[in-house]
């Protein structure tokens, strides 16, 4: 029985005696009360500070993704969608000045309208290749996009010989031949340019406007970041205040007069 109760008296886990607990306490309470008023002061200040610095970098970080997503607005998806935008346009211009050719017999009276075509086409190859090299520069570029204007150039491809033979055609007095041309070869490929277009522009307008949402949702989680660690800084400095304030009546022995 002995024995027994011996061995259970040695694997029975130790429990601090509350006495030894409550000693614990009043020495640690002791260390802060023998701590020096400018240790103390520093140690309060320090804690007010180091808040501050930290509300003060998330700040800067938030505000740099917040100005990060908002150059690729202005420098990327504006641009980007405004170039898909003028190309959609320019083809539409010359299909009709194609179709105003239709009208006419006079080579005089056709040579404005053909200019005005060629013209056209020297303005949309500026603002293609202004795009490729968008698409190929920026790392955002989906390959959506790229397929997208892959496709454009196809179409483009099919046309532009199509547009050249009617025009001589007209130039030549074949008006009749060259209006075939346009109907049979120049409006199917010109339908499925036209399309394309459209495609690449509606999914540039849905990623502008997402871009859009992200920059406000930045904006968000910033402030409510700022705000939260704000507080934080604010209940913790008021605590160590009234911790240090209290420390120094008691070690005064009250208030001083």
């Amino acid at each position: 029985m002995v024995g027994i109760s011996q061995r259970r008296a040695k694997s029975a886990p130790f429990k601090r005696p509350k006495i030894l607990q409550s000693q614990h306490l009043k020495d640690t309470s002791m260390n802060l009360s023998n701590m020096k008023v400018g240790t103390r002061l520093g140690l309060g200040f320090c804690l007010v500070l180091f808040f501050l610095v930290a509300v003060t970098c998330v700040g800067i970080y938030n505000m740099k993704l917040i100005q990060d997503r908002l150059d690729n607005v202005v420098g990327v998806n504006n641009v980007v969608n405004r170039l898909v935008i003028d190309m959609r346009a320019n083809v539409g211009d010359r299909i009709t000045s194609l179709r105003i050719l239709t009208l006419l017999s006079e080579p005089d009276d056709m040579a404005p309208e053909m200019k005005r075509v060629n013209d056209l086409a020297q303005v949309y190859e500026v603002a293609q290749k202004k795009l490729s090299e968008k698409f190929d520069t920026e790392a955002s570029t989906t390959a959506q996009e790229k397929e997208l204007l892959k496709q454009i150039k196809e179409h483009e491809a099919v046309a532009m010989p199509a547009i050249a033979k009617a025009s001589e055609m007209w130039l030549g007095g074949k008006a009749e031949d060259a209006t075939k041309v346009l109907i049979r070869e120049i409006r199917p490929a010109q339908k499925k340019w036209m399309a394309a277009l459209e495609q690449l522009a509606t999914l540039e307008e849905k990623s502008t406007a997402q871009a859009a949402q992200d920059a406000e949702g930045a904006y968000n989680l910033a402030r409510n970041t700022m705000l939260g660690l704000g507080g934080l800084a604010v209940f913790l400095g008021i605590l160590a205040a009234v911790a240090i304030t209290r420390g120094l009546i008691k070690q005064l022995g009250g208030e001083p007069d």
